[in-house]
């Protein structure tokens, strides 16, 4: 990868993400139920499996509640979610006027709505592979997102040192700057 400040003369590497919020245990707990019936049917990452709603509705077996018992241990105690967007994103200025220097700002929840109108408009023009299909959108984008965070990772680890292009992440809720 190309030197950071050689290439476009930024100085440092804003990350604004997505703010999170710590799970209630009736949040794991469902998520769990669900995580454990998609394991079972071996569909982890199929379009059948993105149907979460369905698959917790469907969980009520008593051996099935022992897995989730066995599962839960295994599983860390805290975990996170993060706080709806609204569909608002903070647009943050890398060149301030004036100075020498600028940084360059990466938005997690910005550049994920891109990739999901991106993947709209693949859906606007190729309408019969995606009809009748509603969780092939849904696979498409959780992969798209999953690329998007390791080439994200792939540069900050090549570009970001401590004293040398640091890199600044910043937690923001869109919603509470309205």
């Amino acid at each position: 990868m190309a030197n950071l400040k050689l290439n476009t003369g930024e100085l440092a590497v804003v990350r604004i993400l997505i703010k999170r919020k710590k799970m209630t245990p009736s949040e794991i707990a469902a998520e769990d139920k669900v995580e454990l019936m998609m394991a079972r049917e071996g569909k982890l990452l199929t379009e059948q499996s993105i149907e979460k709603s369905d698959l917790a509705d469907n969980f009520s077996d008593a051996a099935e509640e022992h897995e989730l018992d066995e599962v839960k241990h295994t599983l860390p105690v805290e975990r996170f979610m993060e706080l709806k967007q609204n569909d608002l994103a903070l647009a943050i200025t890398g060149r301030p006027q004036g100075l020498q220097y600028s940084a360059l700002v990466m938005h997690e929840y910005a550049q994920r709505v891109h990739r999901k109108d991106f993947v709209e408009q693949i859906i606007r023009h190729c309408v019969d592979f995606f009809s009748g299909h509603p969780g092939r959108q849904r696979l498409i984008q959780k992969v798209a997102d999953a690329e998007a965070k390791n080439v994200e990772d792939q540069f900050i680890s090549a570009n970001c040192r401590e004293y040398e292009n640091p890199k600044f992440d910043f937690f923001i809720h869109a919603p509470d700057y309205e």
